[in-house]
């Protein structure tokens, strides 16, 4: 059985958890970056190294940021001397809540150019390499890989959450669900909540904030909005069902600048939620017709275009919320269709035979 490494190995991320079953279960033996860092002899016999989130340097002193740099490109030399083919996995445009975005589009760039494959988890990534790889290198390197349904790796049975508001049906539930950090847009959910604050909707955000005085600007902003509630914590997986049966739709005001993936999206799929999103690069491999994207070139722009998908998917919902929930359903299929771990298994077993040969 042919030995890869899997970078990072953190089963408690779903994401990770659902990619390495599959690497798993085509053949292949996992091992983490720990496993080889002293044990050359192991590091010799391994025959590829996946590697997920290297290019990620985020607000740090620069001369750490200029360490952590170093390190990335002497780990991928020593790499490349152990004979391992090197997978890199590209997750984002660049960094979240980087101050160094000249440095991230250096390692971006090298770790293109020194990778053997790129996996990317949307075919919109190919447009977004053009500005590390030509066109040739793109087509040799790049291989897409979809972000996996997460079917099955959260419980469907439904838990009483005391913090979420007990209101009546005739308000529209609007659900942000995730670490809330500046990336994510959070206040511009405030300021579009505050210009909707006379129509029937209800907005829930739900996560652990990324720091202490973030939450309470967040807390002061929400203390000032009738309709929305707070809930600063870290959902446990075994509460993630009950919020989404809350919801009637998810709502995830992305930073275009940084993202490129969103694996609260295919979160909100798999729960059967449809959303309201930025047209990223997940998004644009599914129906458009089940979800409410739009497009923003500025934060004005952003503002805008979220009050009116908002309207939209309200409208649409005070005429018929079963016409919300069916968008959801099929959404779900359309996912676990193109998107299961099976079809992630055959994926990378094809990726994995492609590199070893």
């Amino acid at each position: 059985m042919d030995k890869v490494v899997y970078y990072p190995l953190n089963h408690k991320n779903p994401y990770v958890a659902i990619v390495t079953e599959a690497i798993k279960n085509a053949g292949y033996e996992v091992y983490d970056l720990e496993d080889i860092k002293k044990n050359h002899k192991l590091a010799k016999e391994i025959k590829i190294i996946n590697l997920n989130w290297f290019d990620s340097i985020g607000d740090c002193q620069l001369w750490k940021a200029i360490a952590l740099l170093m390190r990335q490109l002497l780990r991928v030399a020593y790499y490349k001397w152990c004979g391992m083919k090197i997978i890199y996995t590209m997750h984002n445009r660049q960094a979240h809540d980087t101050k160094y975005k000249r440095i991230n589009y250096f390692l971006m760039k090298f770790l293109c150019k020194k990778a053997d494959y790129i996996a990317v988890l949307c075919t919109y990534s190919k447009k977004i390499l053009r500005d590390f790889l030509s066109n040739e290198d793109i087509e040799k390197k790049v291989r897409v890989m979809y972000h996996p349904s997460y079917e099955g790796a959260y419980s469907e049975k439904k838990m009483p959450i005391p913090e979420l508001p007990n209101s009546v049906k005739r308000n529209m539930h609007i659900l942000f669900m995730g670490s809330v950090r500046p990336y994510k847009n959070i206040e511009l959910i405030l300021e579009a909540a505050n210009k909707l604050q006379g129509k029937n909707i209800e907005f829930v955000i739900a996560g652990k904030a990324n720091n202490k005085d973030y939450e309470k600007l967040i807390q002061d902003k929400v203390n000032h909005l009738s309709k929305v509630t707070f809930i600063p914590r870290f959902i446990e997986d075994s509460e993630m069902f009950s919020f989404y049966d809350w919801a009637d739709i998810v709502l995830i005001p992305l930073d275009i600048k940084s993202s490129l993936n969103s694996g609260s999206s295919v979160l909100a799929f798999t729960m059967g939620k449809t959303v309201i999103i930025p047209k990223i690069g997940t998004v644009r491999d599914f129906p458009r017709e089940l979800m409410f994207s739009y497009e923003y070139e500025n934060e004005s722009e952003h503002l805008n275009a979220l009050v009116d998908k908002i309207n939209e998917a309200f409208m649409k919902w005070s005429d018929n919320p079963k016409s919300i929930e069916r968008m959801g359903s099929e959404i779900r299929e359309y996912l676990n269709n193109n998107f299961s771990k099976e079809k992630t298994e055959e994926r990378y077993r094809k990726l994995y035979q492609e590199a070893i040969k």
